[in-house]
Formats: structure tokens, C-alpha cells, sequence
């Protein structure tokens, strides 16, 4: 988009500066919303907006504060967050910088009016007259550079706030996502994950159940069995490729969905993580005796179908329970 190139560090400096150049260069003020609009511009995760403005100017429109208005509507408050706090930290940051914009549009016009005052005093002065009055035009410019430069820290700073609060909110959303104990994902995030997937041509469920986990609860306490936990969905975690997602389905229960795999791989994965769980040498973290062979039952369900999630999970529970009534420690296909 013509002057607008993400810079190859986002940096909250490199892309005020950059958003503060092109609205300096259409002689765009510097509000808020504008500000918000052409910095969203620069950063490399919004190429729609940056090509839809990019279209704008190159086919020789000029862009305007209701230009720059109507691209805000369309892209930036369509993302506005439901978490009040950050909102309302969000909201006063803005406030702050529409009183900067006023102050610093006072400073310029204050500016402006000085010099019309000296040029025509300039007209009807001697020499002495004229350096006096060419000192009080270098001392306003002091002024007003000064004035612009504090403007400039003062966004730097609102942005920083602002990118602090994102990484709250992020923050915040990732953890209601995910399981507290094993750091697996929770029922939220499998939905999350399945809103993101819900065209994918093939789902496949793995449902993992640790074998008389009730018992080790009962005999070790409530404590061991939560190491238990830990221990086998890190090895589930440990196994799976990032395109797919591991969920805590239940107390002991825990259920993989992974995308577009085919049929040996899904068997590979099940059966690693089996093996690698039956191989897990857990000691009593008090009396540092060893705590029984832990295992896994697995069951599968490769949807070759085409069914609903819904249904693809239930095939998979059929399988885990024929896995369970069969010996237990092994992987079962739903038939």
C-alpha cells in the first residue's frame, strides 16, 4: 500500500512511526480512530485492510478521516473484545490520546497565529525590531517541537499500554481454553478448535482411558493421581503435531482429534503414546517406592464416513470400551 510496508521487526516504535509518516503525508490528523487504522495497516497480521487501502489509493482516491472511519467499522470493532476491564483500561488509553490530539492541534494553531502576528510586524520593523521578532519565531518553534515531541512519546506510550493489554487478554483467553492441572485443552477450546476446522474434509477421534485409575486414586490419594494425569497427557501432548489438538475430555479421560491424517499415522500416534505411558517409571514422591505399570486403553474412530463430530466421538467411545472389556493396554478400531 504504497508508503505502508509491515517492518521486518514489529516493534511498537517502527510501527507508530510508520502510521504517523503516511497520515503526515495525506495530511491526515492524527485521531485516534486514523491512528488505530493506519497502525493496524502496518502490522503484518492485517493484510485485508492493508490491500483494501492499498486498492483505494492506488486507484487515485484520497483518503479521509470517513474513508479512514468506515475501514475502522469494517475491520477493527469487529474484533472489540467482551472483557470489561480490558475494555475499559482500552477505552481510557483512547480518551488519553484524543486530549493529546487536541492539545497537540492547540500547540500548531497557537503556532500558526504567532507567526501571521511577527509577519506582519516583519513588514513595518527596522533591524533591531526584526531580531527581536525572528528571536520570539525561534523560541515558538522551540516551543511546538517540543509540544510535538512530547504528543509523539505520549502515543508511543498509549500503544505500549495497549499492546500490554492484549497480551492480557490473550493471556486470559488461552487459560480459559485450557485445563488447569494437564494444560490440555478444555470442552471451550475444543470448540474453539472445532469453529476453526468445521470444513475440514476428515476429523479423526482417539478417545485415551488410564486403566484403573479409580483404584491408584483410592490406594495413593488424590495427589499421585494428579502426577498420573500430568505424566500421561504430556505424553500425549509430546506426540502430536500441532495441526491437531489434545483435550481433557473427562476425570481420566482425555480425547485427540486430528485433521486430514491418514489411517497409519492415527495408528502410529495411538500406539506410541500406549508405549510410552506403559513405560512411564513413577516413583511415591514420599517414600520413594515405585508406583504400579501405568497404562492406557485406546479407542479409535477414523470417520471415513464423513460423520458429525458428535458422532465420530461416540465410535470412538464404542471402541475404548471394547479396548477395556478386551484386556485393557491396547488400541481398538470402531468397527
Amino acid at each position: 500500500m504504497d508508503n505502508i510496508k509491515p517492518p521486518a521487526t514489529v516493534s511498537a516504535e517502527d510501527l507508530s512511526k510508520q502510521a504517523l509518516a503516511w497520515l503526515d503525508k495525506y495530511q491526515i490528523a492524527p485521531t485516534p480512530i486514523n491512528y488505530a487504522v493506519i497502525y493496524a495497516c502496518c502490522h503484518p497480521n492485517n493484510q485485508s485492510l492493508r490491500d483494501e487501502l492499498q486498492q483505494i489509493t492506488q486507484n487515485n482516491q484520497v483518503p479521509d478521516n470517513y474513508l479512514l472511519a468506515q475501514l475502522h467499522e469494517k475491520y477493527l470493532e469487529e474484533s472489540a473484545h467482551n472483557n470489561d476491564e480490558t475494555l475499559s483500561a482500552v477505552h481510557k488509553i483512547i480518551v488519553g490520546l484524543q486530549l493529546e490530539c487536541e492539545k497537540s492541534e492547540s500547540s500548531v494553531d497557537q503556532y500558526q497565529s504567532t507567526l501571521h502576528s511577527h509577519a506582519n510586524k516583519l513588514k513595518m520593523s527596522d533591524a533591531h525590531q526584526s531580531q527581536t521578532i525572528v528571536n520570539s519565531i525561534l523560541s515558538a518553534t522551540e516551543k511546538v517541537q517540543h509540544a510535538q515531541n512530547e504528543f509523539k512519546d505520549n502515543i508511543h506510550a498509549s500503544h505500549a499500554s495497549i499492546e500490554s493489554l492484549k497480551q492480557k487478554l490473550k493471556t486470559a483467553q488461552q487459560q480459559a481454553q485450557t485445563d488447569s492441572l494437564t494444560n490440555l485443552a478444555n470442552r471451550r477450546g475444543m470448540q474453539t478448535f472445532l469453529a476453526k476446522h468445521s470444513q475440514s474434509n476428515h476429523l479423526s477421534a482417539l478417545l485415551f482411558d488410564i486403566d484403573n485409575f479409580k483404584q491408584l486414586n483410592d490406594s495413593y490419594g488424590h495427589s499421585i493421581g494428579d502426577i498420573i494425569l500430568q505424566k500421561v497427557a504430556q505424553q500425549i501432548s509430546k506426540n502430536l503435531g500441532s495441526e491437531h489438538i489434545a483435550i481433557r475430555y473427562g476425570g481420566e479421560e482425555f480425547l485427540v482429534l486430528m485433521v486430514n491424517q491418514d489411517r497409519a499415522k492415527v495408528f502410529m500416534y495411538a500406539e506410541t503414546v500406549r508405549e510410552a505411558v506403559e513405560k512411564l517409571k513413577l516413583v511415591h514422591g514420599k517414600t520413594r517406592k515405585r508406583l504400579p505399570k501405568v497404562t492406557i486403553s485406546v479407542g479409535l474412530s477414523l470417520n471415513a464416513k464423513h460423520l458429525a463430530i458428535n458422532e465420530v466421538i461416540e465410535q470412538a467411545d464404542t471402541a475404548l470400551y471394547q479396548a477395556k472389556n478386551s484386556g485393557k493396554n491396547r488400541v481398538c478400531l470402531a468397527s
